[in-house]
Parts: structure tokens; C-alpha cells; sequence
């Protein structure tokens, strides 16, 4: 068949099935509704289908609306806190709508005790599904990955339709139940501080940092030393834990750093709290973020460089290191340059006194030549450079009259 003819039969099919019998024409809505139908029976089956026709006539109605209204502002808020923005195709500035993905699905229903307790693993996606409206606009229905805000409202309606105890004489009770267990598990989380406002891609992480902490901290007093937490980063079985999280051992090394540094900060070098950990392990992959390829190939580099297995490179090896092309056309493509980091990283040597520098030191040279904060003062420092470079006619290396001396005029007629 032809595209014209196959759209033709399954068009066909649409109305056979499911065009009323007792209707003598067909009007346009009915021809919505019957293509519509099939679309659903072929995505997900005829039983699920039927399963969506029934959820909807539970959930439109006016005491399941007022169960909605009431909890409007927590199933907001849970919809903001897991659901994430992306960036418009092409680069604008403008961001997509709010979507949550079926990850973040899964991590709000764990996160409120639902799964297996309430409902069987198998009907997580289900109620995912059962939310996801069907469009018959092919480009937008390949881009949507995510629950919107009014199919998130029907995916949690889902949810108490899909439990094992479910009744429905009784599903406008259940779906507050449900509702109040929503807004506790969030109150929760709102309040745990190592969580809280945290997007979603980084709280796998933070779980499992949390458990790692937990296991230290015996005594329950929210207190951990650094040393101990050092050598538990260090046992191979955390580090292969931390590595599927996609966090690597440089990384790690980096975040300690940060800890360490600002526990000093605070006149307080030997315990660390699980929100300090938390919130800088947050900053430090906000921080990274952007850099695309640049970090593993700063890791793979300093691996290959690392001739002697010593963990450090000395400056000679370090510039070796950032003069690779591939590393040098990595940190292009993520606006950054290899001179500045080469520069800043050996201000380093020379400001710490060390004669070497590790994978994690590299990183955080990386993450400072990134972070917006300091490019207004390296902007700056390029400026005095150029300015410098440029010279004057003497060649001493000072800056031209033409660019700032007292009251020097350019060929222009006046200094900017």
C-alpha cells in the first residue's frame, strides 16, 4: 500500500470498530473519536484502553474535582520540584514546558512509599502511560517524553485506580488518601535539607551518599570526620556504586576538596554534616555542567599522561596534558580555553607550593575556569594582557596612549 491508501484503510478500520452502529453518518467529532480510539487500542491495547475510558469517568467528575482543588498547591509543588524544563530547539532562551520524565515518576512514587506497598512495580509505568495523552502530531509525539501538568494529574489519578485494595465506591476517599500521603512525603523531603530543592537527575546520587553517610555515623549525631569519609570513598565497592551514579573518582576527590575547604572556612576542619556534603556534591555537578565531553576527557588524559602511576603531574606533564588536540577542542567547544586553564591551574602550583597536581585538582581548575562567577575577573585579567601584549612604540611592554594614558587621544579623536 501506498502512504495515501494506508492511511485510507486505517482509517477505515477506525470507523468499522468503533463508529456507532445506530448512527446512520458520521459526523467530524465521531471521525475524531473513532481514529482517536484506535490510536489508544494500538499504543496500549484494547484492555488498558478501556481501563483509561473508566479512570476518566472517575476522575471528571465534580467530587474528584474538588479532591484536586483542595490539594491544588502540593501537587504543584511536587510537579515543579520533579519535573524539569528543557531548552527550546535551536538554542533559545526560551524554555520548554515543565515535563516529568518516567524516571522522575518513579523516584516521586518511591519517594512517597507507594511502590509495593500500594502498588506492584509492573503498574509504575502503567500509571505513567495511562496519564501520557496520545497526539497525532508525529514530531511533537516524538519530542514529549514527559508527563505535562494536566496528564501528571491523570497519571496520580491512575495510581489509586491501579492499587491492589482499590474500590471504586470509594475512589474520591482513596484519591485523598492518596493526596495526604503526597503532601506528607513532601513535607519530608522539604525539610530534610539534604534534598530539598534539589532537581531530580541528582537525587540518586544524593540517596546513596546518604546511606554511605548513615552507615558512618553510628551514633546518630549528624556528624561525620572527613578522614573517615575519605577512606570510605576510597573502598572499591563505594567506588563502583558512585561510578554507575556517573560520579568518578577525580570527581569525588574534587567534592572532598570542597567539603574540606569550606568546613576551614568555618573554623571547623574534622566533621562534616550530611547537608554540607550534600549541597556541595550538588554544586560541584551544577557547576560541571555544560562542559559536555571536556571532564572525561580531562580523566582519560590525566591517566594517559600519568606515565609513572603516581596519581600527579608536574607542570611539564601538565602542559603536555592540556596541549592535546582532542582535550584542546573539548574545552573549545565548552567556551573554554587551554591557555586559561593551563594559567590558573599553575597559578595553583605556585600559590599552594605543591610540585604536582592531581586528576581532581585538574577538575577543579576546570570547574573555576567554568563557573560564571569568575569570568567577569578573567575577562578582566585578558584585557590587562592584551593591553600589555599590545605595547608601545618602545617596546617596554606598557600600555599605548591610545588605550588610557593620561589624557591621550586615539586616531579616532577620543579615548573610550
Amino acid at each position: 500500500l501506498s502512504r495515501p491508501q494506508l492511511i485510507e484503510a486505517t482509517v477505515s478500520i477506525a470507523l468499522r470498530t468503533y463508529l456507532p452502529r445506530a448512527k446512520p453518518a458520521c459526523s467530524a467529532s465521531d471521525f475524531a473519536d473513532a481514529v482517536q480510539s484506535l490510536l489508544e487500542s494500538t499504543c496500549l491495547g484494547r484492555e488498558l484502553s478501556e481501563l483509561r475510558r473508566s479512570l476518566h469517568e472517575a476522575l471528571f467528575r465534580e467530587g474528584a474535582d474538588a479532591v484536586y482543588r483542595e490539594h491544588l498547591t502540593t501537587l504543584r509543588a511536587l510537579f515543579e520540584a520533579y519535573g524539569s524544563r528543557r531548552r527550546a530547539p535551536g538554542g533559545a532562551r526560551a524554555s520548554a514546558p515543565a515535563a516529568v520524565s518516567y524516571l522522575s515518576w518513579s523516584t516521586l512514587l518511591s519517594d512517597a512509599g507507594v511502590c509495593d506497598a500500594q502498588l506492584p512495580a509492573g503498574h509504575v509505568g502503567t500509571a505513567f502511560a495511562l496519564g501520557m495523552e496520545l497526539h497525532n502530531d508525529e514530531v511533537s509525539a516524538l519530542r514529549r517524553v514527559g508527563l505535562s501538568w494536566s496528564e501528571f494529574l491523570v497519571a496520580l489519578g491512575a495510581v489509586v485506580r491501579l492499587r491492589r485494595d482499590h474500590d471504586a465506591d470509594i475512589f474520591e476517599d482513596e484519591l485523598e488518601q492518596f493526596f495526604f500521603c503526597l503532601e506528607e512525603s513532601h513535607h519530608r523531603q522539604g525539610h530534610s535539607g539534604s534534598r530539598s530543592h534539589v532537581a531530580v537527575e541528582f537525587q540518586p546520587a544524593i540517596r546513596f551518599v546518604e546511606r554511605m553517610f548513615q552507615s558512618l555515623d553510628s551514633d546518630r549525631t549528624g556528624e561525620v570526620s572527613l578522614v573517615r569519609l575519605r577512606h570510605l570513598f576510597r573502598q572499591p565497592q563505594v567506588r563502583s556504586g558512585l561510578r554507575r551514579l556517573q560520579l568518578t573518582h577525580p570527581e569525588i576527590e574534587m567534592l572532598l576538596r570542597a567539603v574540606e575547604e569550606e568546613r576551614a572556612e568555618e573554623g571547623d576542619d574534622g566533621a562534616v554534616t550530611l547537608e554540607c556534603l550534600c549541597l556541595s556534591l550538588v554544586g560541584m555537578k551544577e557547576s560541571l555542567r555544560g562542559l559536555g565531553e571536556a571532564v572525561g576527557l580531562v580523566e582519560r588524559a590525566f591517566d594517559e599522561a600519568d606515565t609513572d602511576g603516581s596519581g600527579a603531574l608536574d607542570a611539564q606533564e601538565l602542559r603536555a596534558l592540556l596541549q592535546a588536540p582532542a582535550l584542546s577542542a573539548a574545552l573549545g567547544e565548552a567556551g573554554l580555553s587551554a591557555r586559561g586553564l593551563e594559567g590558573l591551574l599553575e597559578f595553583l602550583l605556585e600559590e599552594e607550593g605543591l610540585r604536582s597536581v592531581t586528576a581532581g585538582e585538574v577538575l577543579r581548575g576546570l570547574r573555576r575556569v567554568h563557573d560564571p562567577g569568575h569570568r567577569a575577573a578573567r575577562g578582566a585579567a585578558l584585557l590587562r594582557e592584551r593591553l600589555c601584549c599590545s605595547g608601545g612604540d618602545g617596546g617596554d611592554g606598557a600600555a599605548s596612549p591610545s588605550l588610557g594614558g593620561q589624557g591621550g587621544r586615539g586616531r579616532g579623536g577620543g579615548a573610550r
